[in-house]
């Protein structure tokens, strides 16, 4: 009987800690996005520890591959230790913390992870680097068109987890072109 190959999946994450935005993309195909949302009644830990179950129950199922027992998955995300924060210090740890307990799930999971400055991801997706940052409508407009979802209504956070794995897609491309 011959090996089907394992599908690589992406899941992108746009961090958060009441509201998380993640795509999932089959190689280069969007499948779906949405975001996760936490009850604000609850710790930071235990929200994140909420979203990642429910972020688990939604895709593995998809990710898992019979084949092998194992995913085939990378998560890529945004880091925010490139940001440049306006919050108050319990804001910038709960988000570190959030990233923190994202980052470990994924690698426990056995997923390829990696990370990205929200503006690499911004100019990368707008085609814009050295120039003017793009901003979050110009970067939902060119991804609109570059993936046909014209129609399709997501919430920034959504928005933010697609422009992640598109821009994730575009680093791998590079690399494969340059043999890194």
């Amino acid at each position: 009987m011959p090996v089907v190959p394992c599908a690589g999946y992406i899941i992108g994450v746009d961090p958060g800690t009441l509201f998380m935005g993640v795509a999932l993309f089959k190689g280069d195909q969007f499948l779906e996005a949405c975001t996760l949302k936490a009850s604000r009644g609850k710790d930071v830990d235990e929200r994140v520890y909420l979203m990642l179950k429910d972020l688990a129950t939604r895709v593995w199922p998809i990710v898992f591959c019979p084949n092998c027992s194992g995913p085939h998955v990378q998560l890529a995300y945004e880091d925010p230790s490139f940001r440049r924060f306006q919050s108050n210090a319990t804001t910038i740890d709960a988000l570190f913390r959030c990233v923190g307990h994202l980052d470990q799930w994924a690698r426990a999971c056995g997923f390829a992870v990696y990370k990205y400055a929200v503006n690499d991801i911004k100019d990368g997706v707008a085609g814009r680097q050295g120039r003017a940052v793009a901003n979050k409508q110009e970067v939902e407009i060119i991804l609109r068109h570059e993936l046909g979802l014209h129609e399709v209504k997501l919430s920034n956070h959504a928005w933010d987890a697609i422009s992640v794995v598109v821009y994730h897609l575009a680093q791998k491309r590079i690399q494969s072109a340059t043999g890194d």
